[in-house]
C-alpha cells in the first residue's frame, strides 16, 4: 500500500497537499515526507515534539510540541532569518496531526493552523 498525504492549511481552508508519500521511523521519530514540483515538506514527529521543513521559495524549519514556546528559521536569498514558535495546539491522533502556532518575526505575528493526514491507497 501507498501513503496518501493530505496537508490542509485551516487558517485558509485550503489543501496545500494532496499525493503520494513515504513515512519512515528515524531515531524514535515518525517522518513523513511528500511534495511534488510547488514544493517539498518533511514532518518528524512524536507525542511531544514536532519539526516542520517546508522547501518552497524558502526554506522553513520549524519546532511546534507541547512545549509553548519554540524556535527555528526561514532561509531567504539573502540569509537566515531566527523565528519563534508559540504552539496553540498540538495533537496526534491516529493517522492524523493537527498544529496550530503563531510564528513571530521581530515582533509581527501570524498564525497557522495545518492538518496533516495519512492514508493509505491501494
Amino acid at each position: 500500500m501507498t501513503p496518501f498525504i493530505v496537508l490542509k492549511d485551516l487558517t485558509n481552508d485550503e489543501v496545500v497537499y494532496e499525493g503520494e508519500g513515504t513515512i519512515r521511523t528515524q531515531g524514535g521519530l515518525q517522518v513523513i515526507e511528500f511534495g511534488g514540483k510547488d514544493g517539498a515538506f518533511r514532518y518528524s514527529f512524536d507525542d511531544r515534539h514536532c519539526e516542520i521543513t517546508s522547501r518552497q521559495e524558502v526554506t522553513v524549519h520549524l519546532n511546534v510540541g507541547l512545549d509553548p514556546v519554540s524556535h527555528g528559521w526561514i532561509d531567504t536569498p539573502y540569509g537566515r532569518i531566527d523565528v519563534e514558535t508559540f504552539t496553540k495546539k498540538y495533537e496526534i491522533q491516529n493517522n492524523v496531526v493537527e498544529v496550530a502556532y503563531t510564528l513571530s518575526l521581530h515582533g509581527n505575528e501570524q498564525l497557522f493552523h495545518f492538518k496533516l493526514e495519512i492514508q493509505e491507497k491501494e
